[in-house]
């Protein structure tokens, strides 16, 4: 599951995660990392592995254009993770 938050609430579900649904599996930040391999990585080890992930809707909208990234493994990566993730991956905007 993918959610999609304003910035000022994101460290809030990050913690109400980590505290209070422990059968959610593991957490994803995305903002935490601050460059886009670091990025691709976390959204394709997430696809992989399941769990939460959280994001900005400015980091959403960024990465999903694809306008500023060049790399085309990395525009890959990101249109299959946050544009056609599967059935198995949900993202809800909060």
């Amino acid at each position: 599951m993918g959610l999609l938050l304003t910035l000022s609430y994101e460290a809030v579900w990050v913690l109400r995660f980590k505290q209070r649904f422990i059968c959610a599996g593991q957490v994803y930040e995305l903002s935490s990392v601050k460059d886009n391999w670091g990025r691709s990585e976390l959204l394709n080890d997430w696809q992989e592995g399941g769990g939460v992930m959280i994001m900005g809707y400015e980091m959403f909208r960024n990465l999903s254009q694809s306008l500023r990234i060049k790399n085309k493994k990395q525009k890959k990566i990101f249109n299959e993770s946050l544009l056609d993730p599967g059935h198995c991956c949900t993202f809800l905007f909060c």
